[in-house]
């Protein structure tokens, strides 16, 4: 049996958003109807396929995070590519208020999309607490999950396995079913030993690896156990995390190694471990975590060798990076808007924050947030996504 390796980030528990946004220009996701139309915030809407992308010339001038009211004229065309061309254009005007992000004075022009508007590379997969989104290929057919909250997912053998959750917060009972994404359906899966809710599930070489989370709804159920996934079998593994964990989350960074960043409410700091799956608890000696002596409700993920660390509470907007060599921190440009109960991927190389709740009134968030290596450029997601889990897989 191969084990691997992985980092938790997360909290040990002691006792439509409305907002419209701007796409980015050449953002492309596939398979919309056959009809080419602009629709609202700029998608164009082509042949077989949908290109997110602005093709007008408009003019924009904002503040970020301030309402502005923003007119724009339209215009498409398409040029057939058989013998005998035809053009078809339209043409029209929309006035309405948005918040914008990273946007001054800004002007953006661009052609026609290309003759294949087809998806390449890699798209994250939303799923649980609502409807199932890709994104940015929505030619991915994935049929929605139960509405489970706070799910676990993780890819094995090219397949998406969504586990655990709980499906009624008056009950709050966690869940140890398992399901498995075979042709865009599910089907039920070898369930977990222990039901569990915020907890963290990854993908460790070629298993499966749960951490933590809660029983139940009482903070009094929180788990301090892992269990790991070969494809056919869930097994305990033989030693416990250190503390139980829950609100966390785990990033892997090697064949036999994690790191957990959890934090405490009563202890007054963030503990940051390492665990070798074959013989617990390996590191401890990390840098103190920034800003908070607490943090939960966050997300995590490797990129370019560091763990980023983003929102969640009481940080909500920060975003920081642990160096795996040096073991110390940095901080990275804050996040547009609050993020809680989010996830966070790194997708065709790039950073992206999706959804959430905001802390005021817990609104759960229709939009993402990704990283273009100086600031966080925010867009519009079709549906809202909070409490739920994602994966990233090839576009198809």
């Amino acid at each position: 049996m191969i084990f691997s390796n992985f980092i938790l980030v997360g909290f040990i528990l002691s006792p439509s958003s409305g907002i419209d946004l701007p796409f980015r220009p050449g953002q492309q996701a596939c398979i919309c109807p056959s009809t080419p139309f602009v629709a609202p915030i700029g998608r164009l809407l082509w042949g077989s396929k949908c290109c997110r992308s602005l093709i007008s010339t408009s003019t924009t001038s904002t503040t970020a995070g301030t309402a502005s009211t923003t007119t724009s004229s339209t215009t498409s065309s398409t040029t057939s590519s058989t013998t005998t061309s035809s053009t078809t254009s339209s043409t029209s005007s929309t006035t309405s208020t948005t918040f914008t992000t990273a946007v001054t004075a800004s002007t953006t022009s661009s052609t026609a999309p290309p003759s294949d508007c087809s998806c390449s590379g890699s798209t994250a997969v939303l799923l649980g607490g609502g409807k199932t989104e890709t994104y940015p290929c929505s030619s991915q057919t994935i049929d929605d999950i139960e509405n489970l909250i706070y799910p676990g997912a993780s890819v094995l053998n090219n397949q998406i396995y969504v586990c655990g959750g709980y499906e009624n917060v008056s009950v709050g009972i966690g869940s140890n079913k398992c399901f498995r994404n075979e042709g865009g359906m599910w089907v039920n899966a070898t369930n977990m030993n222990v039901g569990r809710w915020l907890f963290s599930m990854n993908n460790v070489g070629s298993q499966i690896l749960v951490t933590g989370g809660q029983s139940n709804i009482s903070s009094l159920s929180t788990l301090n156990n892992l269990e790991l996934f070969d494809g056919e079998i869930w097994q305990e593994l033989p030693f416990n995390l250190s503390y139980a964990f829950s609100y966390h989350c785990a990033v892997t960074i090697s064949e036999t190694e994690i790191v957990i960043i959890a934090g405490f409410i009563n202890l007054g700091q963030v503990v940051i471990e390492k665990y070798d799956i074959f013989n617990g608890l390996v590191q401890t000696n990390f840098s103190s975590f920034p800003d908070s002596t607490y943090i939960y409700g966050h997300a995590c993920t490797l990129f370019q060798g560091e763990i980023i660390v983003a929102g969640g509470y009481p940080s909500l907007k920060k975003v920081y990076a642990l160096d795996l060599t040096t073991l110390a921190w940095r901080s990275l440009p804050d996040l547009n808007y609050d993020h809680y109960q989010h996830t966070m991927e790194v997708v065709n190389g790039q950073l992206i924050v999706f959804g959430g709740v905001l802390s005021t009134d817990s609104t759960e968030l229709d939009y993402l947030e990704r990283y273009d290596g100086n600031t966080w450029i925010a867009e519009n997601l079709n549906y809202t996504h909070a409490y739920h889990a994602s994966v990233v897989v090839p576009c198809q």
